[in-house]
């Protein structure tokens, strides 16, 4: 009589090798589930004012890359530490567009102008201040700073003032708000 002998079972590699390719597979679905939280979590913290702000300073950056030299001197580029203007088309028309910090109020303001009110309001003795609307609220500093090149010095420089003729290289924008500090650097393609 020949008595043969089933097997019922895996043997012990078997089950090993099993056990090795689920906790392979375990820790892979884990990981990209916890890296996906940390994801979700980073863009939780950011709230939805920093978001905002972020957007506003996005458009400012727009805004002033669409900037062109104008020759009139009521809307050419101009700038100082704390205020700049500079003509951008709005809705198909030349426009005068200001962005400025009310200290009182701790508003950054924008304003747009067009062509057409600026002439006009040219020919009255007083010059009505134009209307600014509330770009970013909580806005506790704001400075501009613009970067040229220099003939004389033969090399890139900042400074805290625009009043020449043309546009500058670039322009570095600096906003506190909510002890929190945005910058950018914008450069000009048009400059």
């Amino acid at each position: 009589m020949d008595f043969q002998v089933k097997k019922k079972g895996f043997s012990l590699i078997e089950v090993l090798i099993t056990a090795l390719i689920f906790s392979t597979a375990a820790i892979a679905i884990y990981s990209a589930f916890s890296l996906g939280m940390k994801v979700w979590r980073r863009a939780n913290d950011l709230s939805l004012y920093e978001r905002k702000v972020i957007l506003k300073m996005e458009k400012f950056r727009q805004d002033l890359r669409q900037s062109f030299v104008f020759k009139d001197k009521d809307i050419a580029f101009w700038g100082d530490k704390n205020k700049l203007s500079f003509p951008l088309l709005v809705d198909a028309e030349v426009s005068r567009v200001t962005y400025s910090l009310d200290r009182g109020k701790k508003e950054f303001l924008r304003a747009v102008e067009s062509l057409k009110d600026i002439l006009e309001a040219g020919a009255e003795k007083e010059k009505p201040e134009p209307e600014f609307k509330v770009w970013v609220s909580a806005a506790e500093d704001l400075s501009f700073s613009y970067f040229y090149f220099d003939l004389k010095k033969n090399k890139y420089l900042w400074k805290e003032g625009w009043q020449e003729p043309g546009l500058p290289a670039a322009v570095k924008v600096n906003l506190v708000s909510n002890n929190k500090t945005y910058s950018a650097v914008i450069f000009i393609p048009s400059s």
